[in-house]
This record gives structure tokens, C-alpha cells and sequence, in this order.
């Protein structure tokens, strides 16, 4: 059998002056591929990063592979080492996101509201976002985008 890696995330910085943000994602990886990790960074110099208000699920394997010294890995369970060593994701989660098979958030789901705002008015299908906005593409609750094709349109999730 072939092994193959799995990423949700490849980040890597050379030479970069400007600060990258990475908010109000989701990132689950429930695949269990070999060798797989759900975010892989390729750099060690945090200062130019910005990542909180993100959701993570990888519940085998590593979540987090650090590439440069002090080389670290580390697993769902470890997440708060990765917020301790990092300074990043202070408001971010290590949970199952709760996500339909359509990819909408799910009742209960920990990225109903625990988001930021990022000066994103409206979801991936053109609903608006709430004043706490979720966490993912798409915002929670039953909203009907006029603009949606009917294949866009999916009662009940």
C-alpha cells in the first residue's frame, strides 16, 4: 500500500515582512493517512504570524508539525503546549467542529459564535454574518440566500 500525507495546512515564510493572519477557519482532518498532520509549518520565526479563532480536528496523528527547532510535534490532546510554545491561537479550539456531510456547521458545534471579526460581511453562499460570527465559511442558522441556485439550497442542514 502507498502512504500518502495529508495537510490541511502547508505554511512556509521566506524573507516575508508582513504579517500573515489565519482566523475564523476550520481544519479537520479525520483521515489517519501514514504520516499525516493536519498543519505543517516550515518556519520558526513566529513574530509575522496571527493565528486565532480557528477550530482544529485531528483526532490520530499529529495536529501540528513544527519543522524547525525545537522541532516539535504535537497531538490533539497537546494543543495547549502548541498555544504555550507558539503564542498563537489564544481563542482557538481543538474539538470536532460538528460539520454536516455539506460542510455547515451542525447544532452544538464549537464554531457557532466564536468567531472574530475579520471585516467579512457575508458566508461563502452570500448570507450575512452575525454580529459574533461562527467560525468556518459558512454561517450557522436559517438563512435563504435569493441569489443561490436551487442545487445551493439544502433544508434541514
Amino acid at each position: 500500500t502507498t502512504a500518502y500525507k495529508s495537510r490541511a495546512l502547508y505554511l512556509s515564510r521566506s524573507g516575508n515582512s508582513t504579517t500573515t493572519s489565519i482566523k475564523n477557519n476550520i481544519f479537520s482532518d479525520a483521515v489517519d493517512y501514514e504520516n499525516s498532520n493536519l498543519i505543517y509549518i516550515a518556519f520558526g520565526d513566529f513574530s509575522k504570524l496571527d493565528m486565532d479563532y480557528n477550530v482544529y480536528y485531528k483526532p490520530t496523528n499529529i495536529m501540528f508539525y513544527w519543522e524547525y527547532p525545537p522541532y516539535a510535534n504535537y497531538t490533539q490532546s497537546q494543543f495547549s503546549d502548541w498555544q504555550l510554545a507558539t503564542s498563537q491561537d489564544a481563542h482557538s479550539i481543538a474539538a470536532d467542529p460538528l460539520l454536516s456531510s455539506r460542510y455547515r456547521l451542525k447544532p452544538g458545534s464549537p464554531a457557532i459564535n466564536s468567531g472574530t471579526d475579520v471585516n467579512v460581511t457575508t458566508d461563502y453562499l452570500g448570507n450575512p454574518r452575525d454580529t459574533m460570527p461562527d467560525i468556518g465559511a459558512m454561517e450557522s442558522g436559517n438563512f435563504f440566500n435569493a441569489n443561490a441556485t436551487l442545487r445551493d439550497c439544502t433544508l434541514g442542514n
